[in-house]
Parts: structure tokens; sequence; C-alpha cells
């Protein structure tokens, strides 16, 4: 039986996710007028932009240094992120990935919460 592949990034799949949270990040200034209105500009006409959470099932420290160390050696530089909710493996979005925490347990096991946002072309 083959793994099913949920996400990949900079073409490295992310094994054994448990946990995926998609989200809208508002890119608006909004502030009140004198006469106590409030007035709300798009930043570069741009309403939103998608962020997601993923939280890993466990893995082997193998498994983490194969997806961290290429995204760390990278300088955390925006890179190709692929979700199967896109559709065809070429659907990627260019996203920074932040790397929010990684946990241990007592088996030597661990699971990794990542960030990504997605980046906008200037």
């Amino acid at each position: 039986m083959s793994e099913y592949t949920v996400l990949t990034y900079g073409g490295r799949p992310l094994p054994a996710i448990a946990t995926q949270t998609d989200e809208f990040e508002s890119l608006v200034d909004r502030q009140m007028t004198a006469g106590g209105d409030y007035r709300q500009d798009n930043i570069a006409g741009i309403a939103d932009r998608r962020v997601w959470r993923f939280r890993t099932a466990k893995l082997t420290k193998t498994q983490v240094d194969a997806f961290v160390n290429p995204i760390r050696a990278n300088g955390y530089r925006a890179e190709a992120l692929w979700i199967d909710d896109f559709g065809e493996p070429t659907m990627t979005v260019l996203a920074y990935c932040t790397i929010e925490r990684i946990e241990r347990d007592t088996q030597n096991r661990r699971t990794m919460t990542l960030y990504f946002e997605e980046a906008r072309a200037q």
C-alpha cells in the first residue's frame, strides 16, 4: 500500500499529516476618520492571502530532517507549495514556510507544526 501525499513543498513530500487548518489573512488597512467612520484600503488591491497550518503525525528524526534541512539551507525563501486540495500536482502556489514547532516524545518520534503563508508576486 502506498502513502497518500497531502502536501509537497519545494517538491519534497511531507509524510503523515495529522491536521490541516486553512485560513485567510486580511491585508487591509483600517482607520477611523475624524467623523467616526471607518475607512478601509486594500493593500496592493488584494483583500486577503491564504495561510495554512499543518501538524504532522509521528515522524522519525530522519523524516523531519529531510523536510526541514532544505528549508533552512534555502534561507526560508518562498518555494512551490502543493496541497491535494489544489488538484493536480502542477497546481502550486509560491509560499513561505515557518517551522513553528518540533516536538519529541518519549519514543523518540517527532511531530512538527508548520505554517505556510502564500507569497504575493510584486
